[in-house]
């Protein structure tokens, strides 16, 4: 009656370690809590690195090598990704102090957040950001309001070479 919930799995019981669930400590799986995926390979985090000068070139390069790989980006993920960081861009431009504000400051960090989160669930995400090294150049920025406003050029370059070389898919 109370060993058994009648499906022959002993999900009824605390374990012996005294939490519900199976021998391993999760719930009919053995990958860890909410279903995630252990990750041994873990990635290395980014270094921040400065955007280069010419970076329609290291766009053009970036999506160019991006071109040979299976899994790539969709247009529907970069654009929401380059609108993220357009919202950031429209305020910027109009100011002329040399440090983000706060609010936009934080907004770059969900965009970091949102990238990370995306890297590690969509596989044309992290082929995306391996080849155009857009983490590292986002740590890189460091609240310079001069550094943002060329990331956000950068971003539309990938755009533009994504969509020219017809990386997403439809045309």
């Amino acid at each position: 009656m109370y060993g058994n919930n009648g499906y022959g799995n002993g999900r009824g019981n605390f374990n012996s370690r005294g939490s519900y669930g199976n021998s391993r400590g999760s719930y009919g799986n053995d990958r860890g809590s909410y279903g995630g995926q252990r990750r041994d390979d873990a990635p290395e985090i980014p270094k921040p690195m400065k955007l280069p000068a010419d970076y329609v070139t290291a766009a053009e390069d970036a999506m160019k090598s991006i071109l040979p790989e299976r899994d790539k980006i969709t247009t529907s993920k970069l654009r929401n990704l380059y609108s993220l960081a357009m919202c950031i861009y429209d305020k910027e431009l109009r100011r002329t102090d040399p440090k983000l504000l706060p609010e936009d400051d934080a907004k770059l960090t969900q965009l970091h957040m949102r990238l990370l989160y995306e890297y590690g669930r969509d596989k044309g995400v992290k082929v995306f950001a391996d080849k155009t090294k857009v983490l590292s150049y986002l740590k890189g920025i460091q609240s310079s309001r001069k550094e943002y406003l060329n990331f956000a050029h950068y971003m539309e370059a990938l755009v533009a070479y994504h969509r020219f070389l017809g990386i997403g898919g439809k045309n």
